[in-house]
């Protein structure tokens, strides 16, 4: 099965790439297939969507930081003010 991936790079233009989704004959599960500049790489799904939701959980993780961050300011700037 062929799949289109398509996501926001820092750029702010958009990106895609095409895999393939295909069997692992070594072990049970499926493997995700893509080339890249004249390279072929292959990657175990399950891992690659682990890794996924590892990374996605760390970049909330450091979004919250930088709105806590930005709140405790805002907060010391009233203080500050005598509001």
């Amino acid at each position: 099965m062929k799949i289109t991936v398509q996501r926001e790079s820092k750029r702010d233009r958009s990106v895609s790439a095409e895999a393939t989704v295909v069997p692992n004959s070594q072990r049970d599960g499926y493997d995700l297939i893509w080339k890249k500049k004249g390279n072929t790489f292959r990657i175990d799904l399950d891992s690659a969507l682990m890794e996924r939701s590892r990374l996605e959980k760390e970049r909330k993780k450091s979004k919250q930081a930088k709105i806590d961050r930005l709140f405790d300011a805002m907060k010391e700037s009233m203080c500050a003010q005598g509001l």
